[in-house]
């Protein structure tokens, strides 16, 4: 064996080449130390300015919530709160960034807020603050809000969970039960589990967060607790109101105000009550135009349905000047509130078991009508009832006129329901006088040709095929309509005999006299059609209202107008029943022109010509002879009723005469309706018919 040979020049002795080894290993952790080090430091640097970009970001909302002022001694504001806690979790939905989310709440008024109510949310914003930190995002805002809208749709989620569960029907309690807590936890985590990096984020944060919901659910019951017992005496005084007991309106409205003196609602239907129906006078003569006058100074915002009163308070007192003047600044006001109201967070939404039941839908439709100014609120209406009520036609159908103007404007179709019942039933034969001729027009709603062969052909296969229902107006009148919108009232199977869901079809400029115009196909409300109804749940028949420059009136189909005649004969059967004015003139007019009256047949029709007056009536018409008969409902391709030249014709096309044979002696014409039944009889006078008597 050879030795090293050490001599060499470049040669590395044994421990040498050891002690490099050594000291290059001991550079290396050194630098991987250093790199950990520095990439700590680094992350914590990052994580620190996270956090302070996150307290910058939601510094203006906390100081608002720490600055919250507290509450004037007394009840609190129930119905202000509800709406701070709505529109807190509104805004976290609804806002596409955190700027946007925090100036959207720094601008709600939070005075009324108990402070403990608000204190979950502060807990709840340093949570955010520290999540930002284990995120370590700085410039990438748009995922920051991403997260921070999850963590905040959650407790929502977690806060309706706690309420919901405590409400329940067993009992009402403030303390934090351990079953209502482990519910709103698991809701919370099945919410956060949706999002894997922010589940991470929040690990170390997440029972902080639970304590803050559980430290503020007691504060959350309570004030739904609240609510709930307030709405329940409110309720009473909408559907009291509704149903025109205005002793019981004023007596619930008391007991709604003791509960919540800072409430508004209560406030207005007491005045109403005073106002409108007689209930016993609590105050002084001028009082409630005090009450009203204080209600305007503390609820600017909220000004156009106290001036309504205060106009209608006016017209009770015969200061019809004064009256006119409040309704006209009323006008002036209802679209800036209607605005803001229909933008403004609804508690009533979160009670939608109220659109179960009739007294349900008149406590939310009250609630419309007062807030939005339809029906008994609309300061139109109620101008148009002082013109009336002045002998001014023409005034009081042009400011009837200018509510639907302003209905159409602000879209609100759900309450024309409203409005046309409260035109039917306070303006009365006014409001009917303004259309004579609306039962010439008649709503068809049926399926388009072409579905109705998919339809059919799908049958004939075992397959099913939606329907396309199209909407038309049949104009049998002499009188074209202009600027026409139809809104379409449809009901369900399931849904309650008097709720409909209210569908508008594009405007037509013109519904011309003697023709059928369509409005186009019917689409089912989405609220429905997520229900999984269609348009094969439709139940018949189907109403509608139109809107036209010349006026607003219901708009019905035969089949419905023949049931209503109906009822009408079940009901009243040959009584004769008392009539307006108007109708009762118009029947004598009819009797007293049977000489303008004819009946002729020919080989192929009957027709009938009558006094336009007969229109008034609202028939459909029925012609019998030897036991036979023809009618407009039950034979509707065979009979035409329209307006023509001034009077109504009537065509019964079918052929029940034949050539050669003998005519009928006597022939008895009905107009059936649900005013006063008409019968005419024509005789037989040699080779023409005349009149024998109207009955």
């Amino acid at each position: 064996m050879t030795a090293p040979d050490t001599n060499a020049p470049f040669a590395v002795p044994h421990r040498s080449r050891l002690r490099i080894l050594w000291i290059v290993l001991a550079l290396f952790v050194v630098a991987i130390a250093g790199s950990i080090t520095w990439w700590s430091l680094s992350r914590s640097r990052q994580r620190d300015e996270a956090m302070t970009t996150a307290r910058a970001e939601l510094a203006p909302l906390a100081t608002k919530l720490a600055e919250a002022p507290e509450p004037a001694p007394g009840p609190y504001d129930i119905d202000a709160t509800m709406r701070v806690l709505a529109e807190l979790d509104r805004a976290a939905r609804e806002s596409r960034s955190t700027r946007e989310y925090v100036d959207r709440l720094v601008r709600q008024d939070w005075s009324a807020v108990p402070k403990d109510v608000l204190a979950v949310r502060t807990r709840v914003l340093d949570v955010l603050v520290r999540m930002a930190g284990v995120l370590g995002r700085v410039e990438d805002h748009d995922a920051n809000w991403a997260e921070y809208r999850a963590v905040l749709e959650a407790v929502e989620m977690a806060n309706a969970t706690s309420v919901r569960v405590s409400l329940g029907p067993i009992a009402l309690r403030n303390d934090a039960d351990e079953t209502v807590r482990q519910k709103a936890r698991a809701e919370l985590e099945a919410k956060l589990a949706e999002r894997e990096s922010l589940l991470r984020a929040l690990e170390p944060l997440q029972d902080e967060l639970f304590a803050a919901l559980d430290a503020g659910a007691p504060a959350m019951r309570r004030v739904a607790h609240d609510w709930e017992q307030l709405c329940l005496v409110r309720d009473g005084a909408y559907l009291a109101a509704a149903r025109r007991d205005w002793p019981a309106t004023a007596a619930a409205a008391r007991a709604a105000i003791e509960r919540s003196p800072s409430e508004t609602e209560a406030h207005l239907l007491l005045a109403l009550a005073e106002i409108e129906g007689g209930s016993e006078p609590s105050l002084e003569r001028d009082a409630v135009r005090g009450t009203l006058e204080r209600f305007l100074e503390a609820h600017p915002d909220q000004a156009a349905p106290a001036l309504l009163l205060r106009g209608v308070w006016h017209a009770k007192q015969g200061r019809a000047a004064d009256a006119r003047a409040d309704f006209e600044l009323a006008a002036t006001r209802y679209p800036q509130q209607s605005a803001r109201l229909k933008d403004a967070v609804d508690p009533y939404a979160m009670r939608s078991y109220l659109r179960d039941t009739t007294q349900g839908r008149n406590v939310t439709g009250m609630y419309q009508a007062l807030s939005l100014g339809a029906g008994w609120f609309s300061p139109e209406l109620q101008l148009a009832r002082l013109a009336f009520a002045a002998g001014d036609r023409a005034a009081g159908k042009q400011q009837v006129l200018e509510h639907f103007q302003r209905r159409r404007k602000d879209r609100q179709w759900s309450l024309v329901l409203y409005d046309v019942d409260f035109c039917e039933s306070l303006l009365g034969d006014d409001f009917a006088a303004l259309f004579p001729e609306v039962s010439y027009l008649d709503l068809v709603i049926e399926p388009t040709t072409l579905s109705s062969l998919v339809s059919g052909a799908a049958k004939l296969v075992g397959k099913d095929a939606a329907r396309v229902l199209e909407a038309k107006v049949a104009n049998r009148s002499d009188r074209s309509l202009a600027n026409a919108a139809l809104v379409v009232c449809l009901r369900v199977k399931d849904m309650h005999p008097d709720d409909y869901a209210a569908i508008t079809l594009p405007t037509q400029p013109a519904v011309p006299a003697r023709t059928t115009t369509s409005f186009g196909e019917v689409e089912l409300d989405p609220a429905l059609a997520a229900r999984g109804k269609t348009l094969d749940d439709v139940v018949e028949p189907v109403r509608a209202i139109l809107l036209t420059d010349e006026a607003v009136f219901r708009l019905d189909s035969i089949r419905y107008k023949n049931d209503a005649i109906e009822r009408f004969t079940a009901e009243h059967g040959t009584v004769p029943v008392s009539l307006s004015a108007r109708l009762e003139e118009a029947v004598q007019r009819v009797v007293a022109a049977r000489d303008t009256m004819a009946l002729e047949l020919t080989a192929t029709q009957w027709t009938v010509v009558l006094p336009r007056d007969v229109a008034v009536l609202g028939p459909l018409f029925r012609l019998e002879y030897d036991g036979k008969r023809v009618d407009q409902a039950l034979d509707a391709g065979d009979v035409e009723n329209v307006i023509e030249d001034g009077r109504v014709v009537l065509r019964f096309d079918r052929s029940i005469w034949a050539v050669g044979a003998k005519k009928p002696e006597s022939v008895r014409v009905t107009a059936r309706n649900v005013t006063r039944p008409l019968a005419i009889t024509f005789r037989l006078d040699g080779e023409r018919y005349v009149v024998e008597r109207v009955e």
